[in-house]
């Protein structure tokens, strides 16, 4: 019981550092960077699931394939891109260590058992919930005081997107595997209040993805009865939503517009992301290149918008991770994108089969790590900040769990093919014995 406790307080801990740590470091250290905060929970991550190093000792065919593939395709882009700058190559040990620290917290993971990571979860959930409201009520003045430069810090994190690319998936976790119905109701309705009342509309993709998994989790004769009155809620909301000034300007993805620097930012991701696939011929500009490319005609409008001629915003993380990936990276980034598309939308129909079944909390971890890589789809083509976010480590320690899950129930088959088989045979024999003897007789 103290082991399983220590367990669960260690884990509970580090899902809060990892959200907290790297902006707190930001704000209050001289070096203005994530990476050093993620590299810190990473480091705990490890110390954390220290018993598994010798998981990381053989590494199999598989991996150094995929390392040999990196190492070729950096190759080429140094021989007809160029060379990357000092960030770039100073960056590569820390994501090292990062990977690293993400396969050994994962299977750590698959050591504990299911409810005691559904526990930490839902305290990390409580603690966050509560961060969110704090903030609000007190007017986002603790951020302020220490110093926090946008108009609604939600400490410890520098703005509200940031919160709620962490805050999203623990809400959409807990809204996913409470029972009752009415927590469940009351989870969705807290993740609507804040999206609403901060206003951000990150938060709100977040809620809109929780309602949808809850639906598409129904089972046909009640979607079918509440169909009318999710139709007519969609309607009211849509209307709500788009009637509200902040809203509205966000949800409009076109050139013009106006004095809205959130669609200007996403839009100049894109056309980055275009750009740098051009005029590298498919190659990538390189690892933490973006921001390097002749700025697009969105950066300037942004820059003048700011009224600043040297303004720049987003640019070197592209605004969400997916521009990022393919102007750093162009056909092997563009095949990346592709293939968490697809993991994505398996993980999405693995939620909905997995909480059917889902009666006992057999399943659980399985549902958490899920919920996490499916919701990463924010993160990935909405609102990203780079590969040294807390959500990036969360849906590496998935990505690993999720796969050593899928090897091992892989080589469960054949096994219980085979003991299948030989109670067949056994049986078939102690038939054909039965008969011989009675023969005899």
């Amino acid at each position: 019981m103290l082991y399983a406790n220590r367990k669960l307080l260690a884990l509970f801990f580090l899902i809060v550092l990892i959200g907290a740590t790297p902006p707190i470091l930001v704000i209050l250290s001289p070096i203005k960077s994530f990476a050093i905060g993620c590299l810190i929970t990473a480091s705990l991550g490890i110390l954390m699931a220290l018993r598994n190093i010798n998981k990381i000792k053989k590494i199999k065919p598989r991996t150094l394939l995929l390392i040999a593939v990196i190492i070729f395709y950096i190759g080429l882009q140094h021989s007809f891109v160029g060379v990357w700058q000092e960030k770039s190559y100073s960056s590569i040990l820390p994501l090292i260590i990062i990977i690293i620290s993400a396969y050994l917290l994962s299977q750590e993971i698959a050591r504990l058992n299911d409810r005691l990571i559904l526990k930490a979860f839902r305290w990390s959930y409580y603690v966050f919930s509560c961060i969110g409201i704090i903030n609000i009520i007190t007017g986002y003045s603790i951020g302020k005081s220490l110093g926090y430069t946008h108009a609604q810090p939600i400490f410890p994190f520098l703005e509200p997107s940031h919160y709620s690319l962490y805050f999203g998936p623990l809400a959409f976790i807990y809204i996913t595997l409470e029972k009752q119905p009415m927590k469940k109701g009351l989870g969705l309705a807290l993740i609507i209040a804040l999206s609403l009342t901060i206003p951000n509309t990150t938060l709100l993709t977040y809620a809109c993805l929780s309602i949808l998994m809850m639906v598409y989790s129904f089972r046909v004769k009640i979607l079918f009865l509440i169909l009318p009155v999710f139709i007519a809620l969609t309607i009211y909301g849509t209307n709500a939503v788009l009637s509200n000034e902040y809203f509205s300007k966000r949800l409009s993805v076109s050139s013009d517009s106006g004095q809205n620097t959130t669609t200007l930012v996403y839009l100049q991701g894109m056309q980055d992301a275009i750009n740098s696939f051009s005029i590298t011929n498919g190659l990538g500009l390189g690892f933490q290149m973006l921001g390097t490319q002749p700025p697009s005609d969105y950066a300037y409008t942004i820059a003048k918008l700011m009224s600043d001629v040297n303004g720049e915003l987003n640019r070197q993380d592209g605004g969400f991770l997916a521009a990022k990936i393919i102007a750093e990276f162009g056909i092997l980034g563009l095949f990346v994108v592709l293939a968490f598309t697809v993991l994505c939308a398996k993980s999405f129909i693995n939620i909905r089969d997995l909480s059917k079944k889902n009666a006992r909390e057999s399943n659980t971890k399985e549902i958490i790590f899920s919920c996490i890589v499916a919701t990463f789809c924010i993160e990935m083509f909405i609102r990203g900040y780079g590969y040294f976010s807390p959500g990036l480590y969360i849906f590496l320690i998935s990505v690993f769990y999720l796969d050593a899950l899928n090897k091992s129930k892989r080589r469960e088959i054949p096994i219980k093919e085979k003991h299948s088989a030989t109670i067949n045979k056994q049986a078939l024999n102690k038939h054909y014995s039965s008969s011989t003897i009675i023969e005899a007789k």
